[in-house]
């Protein structure tokens, strides 16, 4: 009886643990990707981020013409334009806007209508912080809308606008 040489791994079971390791490879680099995603969105200056920012769409609560909580109602989340507008002069200071937020970062707030020619000014609380000069910055970026109560010397008009939200050291 004469033995005949044969294939020790068929084709297909070649291409099979090809295939096999491939998808490893793609699920942990898709698992280190969320993870180093994950550990960013962690860190307590982003989660104070995310909380100041949830504030602004507060009704007003605080007395005073400067009322952190710019919705009007906890219904309706449209931002009032001006009770943002009373609040810009406050600076980024202990008696400013970290203690009406009740924050101990550096807070700057950006309020900016999307809708070119709308003549409506973006208005900024705080300082935007400089990337070069501070080591940690969690910004928050959220859509929001603005009205206009006033405008154009009607009735009120809202607006899309961009809401961004700096925390810093």
């Amino acid at each position: 009886m004469k033995w005949r040489k044969g294939q020790y791994f068929s084709l297909d079971a070649v291409i099979a643990s090809l295939i096999f390791i491939l998808m490893i490879i793609s699920l942990l680099s898709y698992w280190y990707a969320v993870k180093s995603a994950m550990e960013r969105q962690d860190s307590e200056l982003m989660k104070e981020a995310f909380r100041v920012s949830d504030l602004l769409f507060t009704p007003q609560t605080s007395e005073g013409p400067c009322k952190i909580g710019f919705s009007d109602s906890w219904n309706y989340k449209t931002l009032n334009y001006t009770a943002i507008k009373n609040c810009e002069t406050l600076t980024n200071t202990k008696t400013g806007i970290k203690s009406k937020l009740g924050t101990g970062y550096d807070t700057a707030i950006g309020f900016t209508i999307v809708e070119q020619d709308s003549g409506v000014e973006a208005v900024t609380l705080g300082t935007i912080p400089d990337p070069a000069s501070n080591k940690e910055i969690a910004k928050v970026q959220r859509n929001a809308a603005i009205m206009v109560e006033n405008y154009d010397g009607s009735k009120p008009k809202t607006f899309i606008a961009k809401v961004e939200v700096y925390l810093y050291r």
